[in-house]
């Protein structure tokens, strides 16, 4: 029977990883001389150590060849991650040794995230390919070319392969070396882009792949346009509501985009969902307002609570005075959606420094509308009362000689009538 107080190799190499951390210099010259035949698990826990110890590059490369040489199968990922995080320029030998780990090592030998995608929690397509050593790789080279963009014509080559792997999972992954070309070379980044394995739909919808697109839409869209539209009408609907995001960000520099949009709001509730997301968070943004606008408008009403919510959202991304966004506030109020998100335009109007837009008034006279004190205390919409009092009283101390003054008068009156305790409150703190 086993003894479950030992440990096996793997346990013995974390503390070896510690020791490596705590006197890097001693263990990396002892992990030179580990025999061939040893597990190759203590040479990769040697390395993960080194990575953020204060060593010389030149000692952490001897280990790095040691591994390379003895074990690259098992201890691959452990020298990509070391060697991406080396500060000085790497020699040749170590820039074929990541050459061969991104292109001709074998993990991933499948795709882990298709297994998952039938499970209860959504699946990751990036995630599972930063699991990897091809994916690791690509990351490392992405870092050392972020670093310095000399090593672009040192990897052109291998990225040249990377681009072409077959797994979607690593693809995710070398989407954000080509980011990182695209930073110093955008002309390149993009051909090889383009050049790129997009066989698989769900690949369009990960980070960098998303990323890449997103920052090449102001002056590449018409090269980037075919894959938008084929986002657009995936058959997956992560990929969709991804299509329908850089739609509209396209739309807000090209009018030529307007038609992936239109389509898009006809589309289904990922599509208008990912409309949602751009206007609710450039509305903030002058020259896309009109544009946000138009579509709030018609997404506070969305058939789909989803979309509604996230087109609710937008008051929060509002850091300019509110009292020039009256047609928003005011479509809001007649909208589906008030009745369960009003508390992002309260959020904002509470938290606002500037005089506040007579809009107030209507806004308040919607929650009013909606509430007892019977059936709100004790809830959350108690809370949304409380702010109601307070933002009534503010509103008549800014607005006493417009129409908007009367107004915030006849709510407070509205209050006393109801015997609203938060009116009284309101009334101490009005009268000092």
């Amino acid at each position: 029977m086993a003894d479950l107080l030992k440990g096996g190799a793997l346990e013995l190499a974390r503390v070896l990883e510690t020791r490596v951390k705590e006197q890097p210099d001693r263990f990396a010259l002892l992990s030179l001389k580990f025999p061939a035949d040893a597990n190759p698990v203590y040479l990769e826990h040697t390395l993960a150590g080194l990575k953020a110890a204060a060593v010389g590059s030149d000692l952490k490369l001897q280990v790095c060849r040691k591994a390379f040489a003895e074990s690259p199968g098992p201890c691959g990922r452990a020298i990509a991650d070391l060697l991406g995080s080396i500060e000085d320029p790497l020699p040749g030998d170590a820039v074929r040794i990541l050459d061969w780990i991104a292109t001709k090592h074998e993990d991933p030998a499948s795709e882990a995230w298709k297994k998952d995608a039938g499970r209860a929690q959504p699946y990751d397509i990036h995630m599972n390919g930063i699991n990897t050593t091809r994916g690791q790789a690509a990351d490392a080279v992405r870092d050392l070319i972020l670093t310095d963009s000399a090593y672009i014509p040192r990897f052109e080559p291998t990225i040249e392969r990377m681009i072409q792997d077959r797994s979607a999972a690593v693809l995710s992954c070398v989407a954000g070396t080509l980011r990182a070309v695209a930073y110093h070379d955008r002309t390149l980044g993009m051909r090889l882009f383009r050049s790129m394995n997009l066989a698989e739909d769900r690949l369009l919808a990960t980070h960098h792949v998303c990323e890449f697109i997103r920052s090449g839409l102001r002056d590449s869209f018409p090269a980037l346009q075919p894959i938008v539209e084929r986002m657009l009408r995936s058959s997956a609907p992560e990929v969709r509501e991804a299509g329908a995001r850089m739609a509209s960000l396209a739309a807000l520099d090209h009018e030529v985009a307007a038609y992936l949009v239109s389509e898009a709001l006809r589309g289904d509730q990922s599509q208008r969902l990912g409309v949602a997301q751009v206007a609710a968070a450039n509305i903030g943004v002058s020259e896309c307002r009109a544009w946000c606008e138009a579509k709030l408008t018609v997404l506070f009403d969305d058939c789909v609570a989803e979309v509604r919510k996230e087109a609710a959202s937008c008051f929060s991304r509002i850091s300019q005075p509110l009292d020039s966004y009256d047609k928003l506030i005011a479509a809001f109020c007649d909208s589906s959606e008030f009745a369960d998100s009003a508390f992002w335009l309260l959020r904002a109007l509470e938290n606002s420094r500037e005089r506040l837009p007579g809009m107030t008034c209507m806004v308040c006279e919607r929650i009013l509308d909606r509430s007892s004190e019977a059936q709100d205390i004790g809830t959350g919409r108690y809370a949304d009362v409380l702010t109601v009092a307070k933002l009534i009283f503010r509103t008549y101390q800014q607005h006493q000689n417009d129409e908007w003054g009367s107004r915030s008068l006849d709510l407070i009156d509205s209050l006393c009538l109801a015997r609203r305790p938060e009116a009284v409150g309101e009334f101490e703190q009005f009268d000092r």
